[in-house]
């Protein structure tokens, strides 16, 4: 009876024990398990964190830097027109900042008889102005009848950055080119009037007589409609 209460006893304490001991370790093991969890825990804000700071810094540096006051382009080219003494007459597109020896080799260089002392070869032209160049019989009536522009300089003669109406070839009335009064000179001043066509003008007025109205210069050999449009703003009879 007493070993029996023995072997009672002694289940009751090993029950006891066991017991005990796992509570214990299942309290160590939570207890251990806290820390990790927090340190995972933390472990995973901290790189979210630094995941963050390196997305604002790809946004920052990808970024388009502050747009910058747009400049307004500088003019790549410019329009001149030449005409006079030149072998090509016409109106020549040139890179800005040319100068008068530019507009005059693009109008194929200087003719036999033309005055290259009377304009400044260096002088830098502007979009649209007229270069025209005398011949030397033209030049020396100018300076004899005192008829230059009296806005020309040594710098500026022969250059123009008016209408062709500024010429010595206007008319009082309207500053247009008077196409029964005007010379050979003074009818190259009209747009895409070369010396071909001002003698045609001259040969017609020399044998049917004077225009009598600005539509009669189409009879003219060489000028037709579309040219007449083109030149009808610029003369008068």
């Amino acid at each position: 009876m007493q070993n029996y209460i023995k072997k009672i006893s002694t289940l009751i304490i090993l029950s006891a024990l066991l017991l005990i001991s796992g509570c214990s370790k299942k309290s160590t093991e939570i207890i251990l398990a806290q820390p990790n969890q927090v340190s995972e825990d933390s472990n995973e804000k901290v790189v979210t964190q630094g995941e963050k700071q390196e997305t604002e810094k790809a946004d920052l540096s990808s970024a388009p830097e502050s747009v910058e006051e747009e400049k307004p382009e500088e003019m790549q080219s410019i329009m001149v027109h030449v005409c006079g003494a030149v072998l090509c007459q016409g109106v020549y597109e040139l890179p800005a900042g040319s100068r008068v020896v530019d507009a005059v080799m693009a109008a194929g260089g200087f003719t036999g008889d033309a005055d290259s002392s009377y304009v400044n070869q260096a002088q830098i032209l502007e979009d649209g102005v007229k270069l025209r160049i005398p011949t030397i019989e033209e030049s020396s009536s100018l300076s004899q009848n005192g008829s230059a522009e009296a806005g020309d300089s040594a710098d500026t003669a022969g250059i123009s950055g008016k209408s062709e109406s500024a010429d010595a070839a206007t008319n009082s009335e309207g500053g247009k080119v008077n196409i029964n009064t005007a010379s050979e000179t003074e009818l190259c001043t009209i747009p895409g009037i070369g010396p071909g066509r001002a003698k045609n003008i001259l040969a017609y007025r020399e044998e049917k007589g004077k225009f009598g109205t600005i539509e009669d210069i189409m009879k003219v050999s060489g000028i037709k409609d579309k040219f007449f449009a083109k030149i009808k703003d610029y003369i008068t009879v």
